[in-house]
């Protein structure tokens, strides 16, 4: 059985995935740097890799993944020039985001001949809107939650460093409490606002929620949607499968 290899480096986490060829996830997890590389070591003793793809936006790969991946038969890196099983009619695709790429094309997989509005809940918190004929649109970027908590701090003198918490209340009740609820709920009433605007000018829609927030915030959004916290590992398979060379 030979076997995918998935790597998602965000600008937070970096995610890895084993799928095998019927699109199962086998392994999925989220690695920190001093857990990289006996990671890759397990993965690489207990399946078989033949091909591999990264999707990165934090900049420079770990030495350890460029080493294990030198050792893949076939590897691609996700890019502006990839090949896609979708229109992308971003005007400067270079300055697009991997994920968000990787994001639409597993909603138009997932949910075909229907238009998707894919929600990306991370460090930002970006609106990716496909038709229901493959053509990647464009979005929004806004910042995530942590993002917002960093920058209360960081552009005010008193008001200290605050990390996500539990939301229980539109109400706080310390100065902590009430920047995670205005962090938390303010992301919830934006995205809800986004969606409902989308809706006044597009037809019929679904919307979908991933990201490292999404679990925190789908409960909480008012509109119909889809919570899929897998679904840039997924896209990014289906991206790999559309370019490597088949396998018997």
């Amino acid at each position: 059985m030979h076997h995918n290899l998935i790597v998602d480096i965000g600008n937070t986490n970096t995610k890895l995935a084993i799928f095998d060829q019927q699109h199962t996830i086998l392994f999925n997890d989220i690695v920190s740097p001093s857990q990289l590389a006996p990671t890759l070591s397990f993965l690489n003793s207990k399946f078989s890799i033949s091909r591999s793809i990264v999707s990165n936006v934090a900049g420079s790969i770990p030495t350890e993944l460029n080493d294990f991946f030198k050792l893949i038969p076939f590897h691609m890196e996700l890019n502006a020039s990839t090949s896609l099983p979708i229109m992308n009619a971003f005007q400067t695709p270079e300055t697009l985001g991997v994920d968000r790429i990787a994001a639409v094309v597993a909603a138009s997989q997932l949910y075909p001949q229907a238009n998707n509005l894919v929600i990306c809940a991370g460090t930002c918190i970006t609106y990716n809107y496909i038709t229901k004929s493959n053509t990647f649109r464009g979005g929004a970027i806004t910042p995530g939650i942590q993002m917002r908590l960093d920058a209360m701090h960081h552009f005010t003198s008193r008001l200290p460093s605050v990390q996500i918490g539990y939301v229980g209340s539109i109400m706080g009740y310390d100065t902590q409490s009430c920047m995670q609820s205005g962090a938390v709920l303010g992301a919830v009433y934006e995205i809800d606002t986004f969606i409902n605007e989308y809706r006044a000018q597009f037809n019929d829609f679904n919307v979908l929620l991933t990201g490292g927030d999404a679990l925190l915030l789908e409960s909480r959004i008012k509109n119909k949607i889809f919570a899929d916290t897998e679904l840039v590992i997924k896209g990014l398979q289906i991206i790999l499968n559309y370019n490597a060379p088949k396998i018997s």
